[in-house]
């Protein structure tokens, strides 16, 4: 199938393999794939999410997809606006059928302190440039149980109590993307940034974090551009955190 919005690009469309990641990956060195080729699956047997984390998704219920991009534009130092866009591309998407959807940092997104879905980029680099960004996204759109290894997922239908298309939402999360891109592209960061901070998931707001050990009461007050996590101690202290280094521990 072709893409609506990249001239040369091919969507896939497969009902099982092993991680929609790594198959565009394996594309892409066989054959070179254009960009904004995207693949999309019914199920995944080795679906993951950020740092190896498992991504639970049952058969035939939720989008998971991944899209092939070139960032060459895009300066190693403003790596994180990326994610940052490709969240928002996601939160344009979800919002159309739900209120309050947020961004957890630094790219989950949750509805009432809930996990709706997460996203996987997956880098090469090219000197002081990106050469290739591979976009995964698992997002719960009709599945109803969740295993307990998962500790607080929800679904699409779970919350608007309808089933879903999924392919409908596919396509829409592509448009979004497209745009999203297209912003990124034209240096549009402010803007992304802005949009970005305030749709965080408790941004400037007082909760509970473990980090090292230690459990603290801290707000969050910034993102960097590298993606690390600034976040204000009710002493007035600012300290920072890369992926995998803060917990949250309680919602607002």
């Amino acid at each position: 199938m072709k893409h609506e919005y990249f001239e040369k690009a091919v969507i896939y469309h497969l009902p099982e393999i092993q991680s929609t990641n790594d198959w565009l990956k394996l594309e892409y060195k066989s054959s070179k794939i254009a960009e904004g080729s995207a693949v999309r699956t019914e199920f995944q047997l080795a679906g993951r999410g950020q740092r190896t984390n498992v991504w639970e998704s049952e058969k035939n219920k939720n989008l998971l997809c991944s899209v092939f991009l070139k960032p060459e534009f895009l300066s190693l130092d403003k790596q994180f606006y990326l994610s940052m866009a490709v969240s928002l591309a996601v939160h344009d998407v979800v919002s159309v059928f739900i209120p309050g959807v947020k961004v957890k940092w630094p790219n989950d997104i949750y509805v009432e302190n809930k996990k709706l879905g997460g996203i996987l980029i997956e880098n090469s680099i090219m000197g002081s440039t990106y050469g290739s960004s591979i976009i995964g996204l698992g997002l719960n759109i009709n599945q109803l149980q969740f295993s307990g290894a998962v500790p607080n997922p929800t679904s699409m239908s779970l919350i608007t109590n309808n089933e879903l298309d999924v392919k409908l939402i596919f396509s829409q999360f592509l448009a979004a993307l497209f745009l999203r891109y297209k912003q990124l592209k034209s240096n549009d960061l402010c803007a992304i940034k802005s949009e970005y901070l305030s749709k965080l998931y408790q941004f400037n707001q007082w909760c509970k974090y473990e980090a090292a050990g230690k459990v603290f009461i801290a707000r969050i007050t910034e993102v960097h551009e590298l993606g690390s996590l600034q976040v204000e101690t009710q002493s007035g202290e600012l300290q920072y955190f890369g992926f995998k280094e803060i917990v949250f521990l309680n919602q607002p």
